[in-house]
């Protein structure tokens, strides 16, 4: 079959040159809508360009050069002593919610930030106003706190992603009353807080230190599927107040595991040592200002290890979460649902004035008290005592006994939730290596990736908007709805994925046009995009994306773990159903309900269709 380029809003052909021009200006725009990717190693030095083959030298130069929708690629080796004094690096640009920037460790962990010790130096600062932050993939280790946020200003829209957090002196991370927003998930962290010698002032144990592995002031916080060990002197979270208004969930607790929390400690004769989480209600913030309560607080799908036993409680008894000070904590909206732990007591309230028939939402929870046949056991976790704490067969209090109102859709190891009838409890997902007739094979085939989203549960920003449509999965897609026509695209919906492995994967989009003028959209993923069209108006289609618009190549280099899906709009009204993802080339999306016709023809410039002769 034989193609020409022709204009078909006009009913005019181009002639070569014509065509040379718009893809040279095609190219200008999109080119300048993508952000710049950066790389730092070990062995670059700052006055390179920042590209992969003359890298830069220190994370912070790459810190003072970043622009909305830049990424960062730092290369394994150890990174020290590199910001201003007292800090490795400090982060004072921030992205957009469309156009994040992300610093990214190119293999996981591999990039490690060290303090060398230094019990006066934090690994990052988060300074006010830098918002819309990703920090993915690194290793900070050995220093005062491996992340502060300003406490002084507000910092906004934070996440937090398979970051391993070590040694810490002080806290793993400290977000101030002022910090709105922030994610931590699947991260580690492992001795943090120094069990002999105070973070600050005199007297380590004293409740207003800083020795937590997330000393969590701020509101609309989310800690999922982390998992927390090893705490020398605090909690693994500490819940706290922060200032000015906020209208959402102060904290949102889901599907993270707790263990070996070494915070024996006494100060005076107080009540609220002991557990894992603590609630503190601390009356001022920075500054002295009045800080407000925590409210709507959600925990949930959470497992407590070896909870400690403190020498002043009230019960003389271990428990995994310390409501301190609850004369002036308001439980009307707190939400404890289906945590489990092997200690006596889920909840201690201290003083006594309290309990759990004050919480707005408390069920599906299991300790020792409730069940006397998991207190002190192992929960069926592999081996909890040497930090393994993936799920056995055993676990039979865990598996499938979470609840899904607040779970994340993947675990610690990027499996996908639920694996049996219902989520699972803590960081893990169990994975039963039988088949379906209950043989043995010893092995569990993981290699294929592939996966369909749906794009009315992405992230959307006008014009993007849901709509209905009869014709589309779930009677439902995406569209622009209003405004004109783009030819620089930027994300108007989103959806953060997470990839297995490191390798190259293939994309699809199922895409209606409406006209012809409403047939064009953009999609792609980590800031690449490409313009797409159907084949055909009127009916959905699925068309494979290029690498980059008007590329001819369709494998995406992706790294194992989050990977950011988009789309924006070329033309008003084109629509977009489904978005599908594979790491086998051969593989071609298909719908339960229609039979779509796919598109692997060749690109035809921006603006132009393809019409068979």
């Amino acid at each position: 079959m034989l193609f020409q380029w022709k204009i078909l809003k006009n009913n005019r052909v181009l002639n070569e040159k014509s065509i040379f021009y718009v893809i040279f200006l095609l190219f200008l725009f999109s080119t300048a809508a993508m952000g710049a990717t950066y790389y730092v190693a070990p062995s670059g030095n700052d006055s390179n360009s920042g590209s992969t083959e003359y890298p830069w030298r220190t994370i912070q130069k790459a810190a003072d050069r970043v622009s909305p929708g830049d990424t960062v690629i730092i290369k394994d080796g150890t990174y020290t002593h590199e910001g201003a004094p007292g800090y490795n690096v400090i982060i004072g640009r921030g992205g957009t919610e469309a156009n994040p920037i992300i610093f990214k460790s190119e293999n996981l962990h591999g990039a490690k930030l060290s303090g060398n010790g230094d019990h006066d130096r934090q690994n990052i600062l988060i300074s006010g106003g830098s918002n819309w932050i990703r920090i993915e993939g690194l290793w900070l280790d050995a220093a005062q706190t491996g992340i502060r946020c300003n406490p002084s200003a507000i910092t906004s829209n934070t996440v937090i992603r398979n970051v391993k957090i070590t040694n810490m002196y002080c806290s793993g991370i400290m977000t101030g009353s002022y910090t709105r927003n922030f994610t931590v998930e699947n991260c580690v962290f492992n001795y943090i807080g120094d069990s002999t010698s105070p973070c600050h002032g005199t007297d380590k144990h004293n409740p207003y230190t800083h020795e937590h592995g997330w000393y969590a002031q701020g509101a609309g916080h989310v800690a999922k599927n982390n998992i927390f060990s090893h705490m020398g002197a605090g909690w693994a979270i500490k819940i706290d107040g922060y200032l000015g208004s906020f209208s959402g969930s102060t904290h949102t607790i889901v599907n993270n595991t707790f263990a070996h929390a070494d915070n024996f400690f006494a100060y005076s004769s107080q009540y609220y040592q002991g557990g894992h989480i603590t609630f503190f209600r601390n009356g001022t913030g920075y500054g002295g200002a009045t800080q407000s309560d925590m409210k709507n607080v959600v925990v949930s799908n959470n497992v407590f290890y070896n909870p400690p036993v403190s020498v002043y409680n009230e019960t003389g008894e271990n428990f995994a979460i310390q409501m301190y000070d609850t004369p002036d904590l308001t439980l009307s909206t707190l939400t404890m649902t289906n945590n489990v732990t092997d200690g006596k007591h889920l909840v201690n309230f201290s003083p006594s004035s309290k309990s759990a028939s004050d919480i707005n939402i408390y069920k599906n929870n299991l300790d020792g008290t409730t069940n006397s046949e998991i207190y002190n056991s192992t929960l069926g976790m592999n081996n909890p005592e040497s930090n393994d704490f993936t799920l056995t067969d055993a676990a039979v209090y865990l598996i499938d006994t979470g609840a899904s109102d607040y779970a994340p859709s993947i675990d610690y190891e990027n499996t996908v939730r639920p694996q049996g009838q219902s989520i699972d409890i803590g960081a893990y997902e169990y994975v039963s290596s039988l088949t379906d007739d209950n043989t043995d094979t010893g092995t569990t085939d993981l290699s294929e990736f592939s996966q369909y989203y749906e794009t009315e549960n992405m992230n959307l920003t006008s014009p993007m908007a849901i709509i209905n449509d009869t014709e589309a999965s779930g009677s439902k897609c995406i569209s622009p709805t209003s405004g004109t026509g783009s030819s620089s695209p930027i994300r108007e919906a989103y959806l953060e994925v997470e990839m297995p492995e490191s390798d190259t994967y293939y994309l699809w989009i199922r895409v209606k046009g409406t006209g012809l003028d409403g047939d064009a959209l953009y999609a792609g993923i980590n800031n690449l995009w490409d313009r797409v069209y159907p084949e055909n108006l009127n009916s959905y289609e699925w068309v494979r994306v290029e690498t980059v618009n008007r590329s001819g190549q369709f494998g995406l280099s992706l790294s194992k773990g989050i990977n950011t899906l988009q789309v924006s709009h070329g033309e008003i009204n084109a629509r977009a159903d489904k978005l599908f993802i594979t790491n086998n080339s051969s593989k071609i999306p298909q719908d339960q309900d229609t039979t779509s016709s796919i598109d692997v023809s060749p690109a035809a410039p921006e603006g132009l269709k393809i019409v068979a002769e």
